[in-house]
């Protein structure tokens, strides 16, 4: 899959350390490069202040004005301290994209045919499909790569019901998350649609879920906890655009009583 990403992006390889790939007008990707880089340099000096970007001065949380990219900025800062060069690690982290997407759904397709031919094939298709080929430059949507390990995940648990499954598929879905603020949509609709599939088809499922009923709430409530102050920001922007449309929408503008006056 590495290979493929090389080849579907030719002539990146060459350009590695000077160009970054995009499929529209390169304003995503050096969004993307400016997100990623930002989120690295946080991380070494002020983490506290991760959501304080150095943009749109004196707005504070600018950093929510799109995605985060947190998961993908603690995967790729050790490149970035080493290497010290922003393109490279931006492109290492296209690649290493590309690369956990093919192998995350050849893993998940062989696990349910038992076939390494449907594996591949599940792999390319979802890897390299049109939607993520025409999102090439947008970091945040091909950060979606860990949504088929997290469904693997949980396609295991749902064949021997091992407890320890359920912390690694919630390890796994904090990382995606992190990653990827829109894949909540994703694994909500998804995940939802899988295990109603998994309770109709399987009475082992169904047994296992109230079985582990208490792991599957420590699990949710960890989640929950970890994520708000990743959530935070993104809804005090909500509130403050609200607040904001609300003073200058038209109902606030005072309209002269008087026809006469209007009309001079």
């Amino acid at each position: 899959f590495a290979a493929l990403f090389v080849v579907s992006s030719w002539p990146l390889l060459p350009l590695f350390m000077m160009q970054v790939p995009t499929a529209r007008d390169g304003i995503d990707a050096l969004t993307g490069l400016y997100v990623l880089n930002w989120g690295i340099h946080a991380l070494a000096n002020h983490p506290l202040g991760y959501f304080n970007a150095n943009v749109f001065f004196p707005q504070a949380e600018t950093l929510a004005f799109g995605e985060h990219l947190f998961g993908v900025s603690v995967a790729m800062a050790p490149f970035q301290w080493t290497l010290a060069h922003p393109i490279l690690t931006y492109n290492f982290a296209l690649l290493f994209s590309f690369t956990l997407a093919g192998t995350g759904a050849y893993l998940l397709a062989r696990q349910i045919t038992g076939s390494v031919r449907a594996g591949l094939i599940a792999g390319i298709l979802f890897g390299f499909s049109p939607f993520r080929m025409a999102h090439i430059g947008d970091l945040g949507v091909l950060a979606l790569h860990g949504l088929p390990w997290i469904f693997l995940i949980g396609h295991l648990y749902l064949e021997d019901g091992r407890r320890r499954l359920i912390y690694l598929g919630a390890f796994f879905t904090l990382v995606e998350v992190l990653s990827s603020t829109i894949s909540l949509y994703y694994l909500a609709g998804g995940g939802i649609l899988a295990l109603m599939v998994a309770l109709y088809r399987r009475r082992s499922a169904r047994s296992s879920l109230i079985r582990h009923r208490l792991h599957f709430l420590t699990c949710a409530g960890l989640l929950l906890f970890v994520l708000y102050p990743f959530m935070k920001p993104y809804v005090n922007q909500e509130v403050e655009l609200y607040s904001l449309n609300m003073e200058q929408s038209p109902a606030a503008v005072r309209i002269p009583s008087e026809p006469a006056s209007i009309a001079s």
